[in-house]
């Protein structure tokens, strides 16, 4: 029998490999050969799912949401919260950098939200510092 997840992936209307999250949900998936798989940030690797998991996509329950992933060369901005300009930018590479800053929820497609996530960061930073 042949293996049908490329074409489970395209009804889903999601890329095989490409990573997605779950409306309501803060895991990342990804729909692989093997079946539906999502990134345990405790573990730093990738895991199957449970086929429930699979049967709520294609019934409609689970609604998928993109995820941004820079292709390889392309520029992506990240925040920082030690200089004036409150992001960097950077080419991506698939490197550990690269992946660490993804896995964090720092990858962003325009300077704007990184520049947002960093103003936030540093909002949190001096509410946690001038409450104590």
């Amino acid at each position: 029998m042949a293996n049908r997840m490329k074409e489970v992936a395209k009804l889903l209307g999601v890329e095989l490999g490409k990573e997605f999250r779950i409306d309501g949900n803060k895991e990342r998936f990804k729909i692989t050969n093997a079946g539906v798989e999502y990134y345990s940030f405790a573990c730093g690797k990738w895991f199957p799912t449970m086929p429930i998991v699979l049967q709520k996509l294609l019934d409609g329950t689970y609604v998928i949401k993109g995820i941004w992933t820079p292709d390889s060369g392309q520029v992506y901005y990240y925040p920082i919260v030690d200089e004036d300009s409150l992001c960097c930018d950077c080419e991506w590479h698939g490197e550990d950098t690269d992946y660490h800053r993804l896995n964090n929820g720092l990858v962003f497609q325009t300077r704007e939200e990184a520049i947002e996530i960093a103003k936030k960061m540093l909002e949190t930073a001096r509410e946690k510092y001038l409450n104590e």
